[in-house]
């Protein structure tokens, strides 16, 4: 089963996660955390339904036998509520909100889903080379 913990990110994009939440939150979003480590089977599964372009990932990156993911996905909450409209703006500002968010990765050097030209994945981010 997939987990939601932040303890499974790696050491190197924990701090990153942390801060990012951080920032999300003085923007005034609300997020849920979807998923951190996959178990490899699960990955297999979503590159297989087309969900990924890849068999293995950042998700299911293992370091001496423990998880160590190298991404995370996240859900936007509006008014209590998942919301996956990636062009919803729900705080009428200039950009829509699951960019806002993607923009605060990006600004911590991650990379964003959102910009993927083939399977854009909006609510994904991962460390760069993952």
């Amino acid at each position: 089963m997939a987990s939601r913990n932040p303890n499974d990110l790696c050491p190197e994009i924990r701090p990153l996660f942390d801060e990012w939440l951080i920032r999300v939150k003085a923007a005034g979003h609300d997020v849920l955390v979807i998923c951190t480590w996959r178990p490899p089977s699960e990955q297999l599964a979503a590159f297989l339904a087309g969900k990924s372009k890849r068999k293995t990932g950042p998700h299911n990156y293992m370091k001496d036998g423990k998880p160590a993911s190298q991404a995370w996905d996240f859900a936007l909450i509006i008014n209590g509520k998942i919301s996956w409209d990636t062009k919803i703006n729900a705080d009428n500002d200039a950009f829509p909100d699951y960019e806002e968010l993607g923009k605060i990765g990006e600004d911590l050097g991650l990379v964003w889903g959102g910009r993927w030209k083939s399977l854009c994945d909006a609510d994904h981010l991962q460390l760069k080379g993952a």
